[in-house]
């Protein structure tokens, strides 16, 4: 039976009981039901379903629970007031909210959700709550979801309190007390916009939080508060007058967007679990108490930092992507430890202009000059003799060669690190109708220096990534320079004319980059990471190269002229080839993408 109430009631409504009242109610705009004494509307049985559009209040005590009680897989849509001194109380069911939820009093709840009754509870919200303590609590198995259109306002406490249950926040959440939101134990996600009086989310227990809105707090943005556990994705915006994120004790955060503290941007008391992901962004200090934290460059996107505003990270670790990392002797060079780093990666030494620079096994780069020596702890990424640097502006920049930690070239020893290619070694040679094997004369390397090249794009290296040709080919990501050939159907092809910004793209982000290249007996086709690619030809651009003795190119650009008989193949700078290249690797980039 579904019943109506479009008149004011003052006794507690209780559907489904049998009584007056099925277990469907609708309360028009004009009905009401208001109790002095007990919950106003009381959802206790199984299926119940309320539709409000009029006014459902308790006018009782704070001790007299709730405009609303829902428990028991039953259901409320409010599209009109609700009030006591708990707005609606959840024990099972769920609730929808399109109108105005209100807890009364200083220490009032606007909407309580709990499933110690052993169902999970849900709330919906795209109208309005507020709590004279607290907005909402959500304990448990409970789901918060408060729309883009939706508000939820504290008082003296919290915006939204979270016990070990879930909160998605696409609207605005706020409080004048405590904190926006308290997140102790569970998961939040915050796509809109979260304010506190002194705490914008606090965050404890093995919380985890992932922002991409905005988060402020009168004195602190976010506050970790457990040793350790606490966890804080920000691709957003957070801040706070005094600190943006506050590490009570440890606790893990991963920053891609920006972290704002009148004072220090992020500051831990114990040892910090940083991770910077590419366009990261610190306004304030990031400082780590104990001396011991730990800073990671993650993401896939390459990125530079600036760590000229960190103290008392000791341990710094270079991910996956191309990174370019900046600080002075006091932060790179004062007994911290640097893993990771590979080729594309580079060091900038600030204040500090060295006249050489040596990578010694176990100990890591020294830099010297005439006055000072300074060692930078590097393990990985280099081997005796393989450092390039530059310095300018009292600075030195230091790389790992491009292919220091890897670029595989094919021997009939086996695949060999391009720097460890020696004059009268093997490789073995793939082209068709051609030599199975031939003999290294000459290998070439030249470092550059991006920053100060006039002309950077004719140097920025191409990558191509692992399987962009055919699955495994290349085995892993390859750097070139922009006229490097690639050898495909018979043709060469320079990888400029190849990139198509998915699978093959220029590099933007590096300063600087060393290149290797390698001369055989004739002009010939030998694999990098199993792609087959030319070997140097001498066209007149052999003074590029400072292995070369003599005077070199300032600037080189790598151009390898035009091509003489002594070529062993075709190269294809236009035409049906290309094209028929190029639509390979379209169709590669859609296969992977299925």
């Amino acid at each position: 039976m579904t019943s109506t109430i479009s008149t004011t009631l003052t006794s507690a409504v209780t559907p489904g009981n049998g009584g007056a009242y099925g277990l469907g109610v609708t309360i028009t705009s004009t009905g009401a039901i208001e109790s002095t004494a007990g919950d106003a509307l009381y959802l206790t049985y199984a299926s119940a379903s309320v539709i409000n559009s009029g006014t459902i209040l308790d006018t009782g005590s704070i001790s007299s629970p709730n405009g609303a009680y829902l428990n028991s897989s039953v259901t409320l849509l409010n599209e009109g007031y609700i009030g006591g001194p708990t707005g609606a109380k959840d024990f099972g069911g769920g609730l929808v909210n399109f109108g105005t939820i209100n807890g009364a009093g200083g220490a009032g709840y606007g909407v309580r959700l709990n499933n110690i009754h052993g169902f999970g509870t849900a709330l919906g919200n795209s109208g309005r709550i507020t709590g004279g303590e607290t907005g909402a609590y959500a304990y448990g198995q409970s789901y918060l979801l408060n729309n883009a259109t939706g508000t939820i306002t504290g008082g003296s406490g919290f915006g939204v309190k979270i016990g070990g249950a879930s909160l998605n926040n696409e609207g605005l959440i706020s409080a004048t007390g405590t904190a926006g939101v308290a997140l102790n134990g569970g998961n939040g996600i915050n796509s809109g916009i979260i304010t506190g009086g002194t705490i914008g989310a606090y965050i404890k227990n093995g919380g985890n939080f992932t922002n991409s809105g905005n988060i402020h707090g009168g004195q602190t943005g976010a506050l970790l508060d457990n040793s350790g556990t606490d966890h804080l994705i920000n691709t957003g915006s957070i801040g706070g007058a005094t600190f943006g994120v506050d590490l009570a004790y440890s606790g893990t955060v991963t920053n891609a967007g920006t972290l704002t503290g009148g004072t220090d941007a992020l500051y831990a008391k114990h040892n910090a679990y940083l991770t910077v992901d590419a366009g990261a962004v610190f306004n304030g200090n990031v400082v780590d108490h104990a001396n011991g934290g730990q800073l990671i460059l993650g993401g896939n996107t390459n990125g530079s930092l600036d760590i000229d505003s960190f103290t008392g990270f000791k341990f710094i670790t270079f991910g996956t992507a191309t990174w370019t990392l900046e600080g002075t002797a006091s932060q790179l060079a004062n007994s911290e430890t640097i893993s990771g780093m590979g080729h594309g990666d580079s060091l900038l030494l600030d204040n500090f202009a060295a006249t050489a620079v040596s990578y010694i096994a176990n100990t890591g780069l020294v830099l010297t000059n005439a006055s000072a020596t300074a060692t930078i702890h590097v393990t990985g990424g280099f081997s005796p003799g393989s450092v390039a640097f530059t310095t300018a502006g009292g600075a030195t920049d230091i790389s790992a060669p491009c292919f220091a930690t890897g670029t595989r070239i094919l021997t009939t020893a086996g695949e060999i690190p391009v720097e460890d290619i020696a004059i009268g070694d093997e490789l073995v040679t793939v082209r068709e109708d051609g030599p199975l094997t031939a003999r290294v004369i000459w290998t070439g390397r030249r470092h550059v220096n991006l920053a100060a090249h006039p002309e950077p794009d004719l140097v920025r290296p191409i990558r191509i990534t692992a399987g962009a040709f055919a699955p495994g080919i290349p085995a892993r990501d390859l750097r070139v320079s922009p006229n490097h050939a690639i050898y495909w159907d018979g043709h060469l092809f320079e990888a400029a004319a190849l990139v198509n910004n998915i699978t093959i793209f220029q590099e933007t982000t590096p300063r600087a980059i060393t290149y290797h290249h390698i001369e055989l007996t004739a002009h010939d086709i030998i694999l990098a990471e199993g792609l087959p690619t030319e070997s140097y030809l001498d066209t007149g651009n052999r003074r590029m190269f400072d292995s070369e003795p003599g005077p070199t190119t300032l600037h080189p650009n790598f151009y390898p002229g035009p091509l003489d008989a002594t070529a062993c193949t075709h190269l294809i700078r236009h035409g049906e080839p290309l094209d028929t290249l190029r639509t390979h690797l379209a169709t590669r980039i859609r296969a992977n993408a299925a």
